[in-house]
């Protein structure tokens, strides 16, 4: 995959992205740059691909050869929830546990907006807990977390 070279190919990775995103996990960390370039671009009018929007996509690239398996969930299977937060973005992974593996079932990413990234990191915690048990009802009606 080559490198965007206009606003129109950012725009069809971005959405690329976003259709993966069950897949891949922190994508809203991941192309943070990504948006960064395309916010810039369209403000100039004219594109503007640096060196940190580079190293994201390569990241990605790499992220992208080494995706995890993941798998439906039995009847009857306790699920575990991991939260995370880094200053910009919310991120879940739910997990189900097989004998001594853990077994990925979803992955939930978000970019924070406006006072959101002013949450401290309780806040942020919470907020990705509602996030994700809106998005994933079903999982959390359906099974013991």
């Amino acid at each position: 995959m080559d490198r965007p070279r206009n606003i129109k190919e950012i725009q069809r990775l971005n959405g690329r992205l976003v259709s993966l995103n069950r897949f891949l996990s922190k994508i809203a960390e991941r192309t943070l740059p990504f948006m960064v370039v395309l916010r810039r671009s369209t403000k100039k009018n004219k594109f503007c691909w640096d060196s940190e929007a580079e190293k994201a996509f390569q990241e990605l690239k790499a992220h992208l050869c080494e995706l995890p398996i993941i798998t439906t969930p039995l009847l009857g299977e306790v699920l575990i929830r991991y939260l995370s937060h880094t200053a910009k973005t919310i991120s879940l992974v739910l997990i189900v546990e097989r004998g001594e593996a853990q077994i990925l079932i979803y992955f939930v990413s978000r970019a924070l907006k406006g006072l959101e990234e002013r949450y401290f990191p309780v806040e942020k915690l919470v907020l990705s807990l509602i996030y994700t048990a809106r998005k994933l009802r079903r999982y959390f009606r359906a099974y013991v977390i």
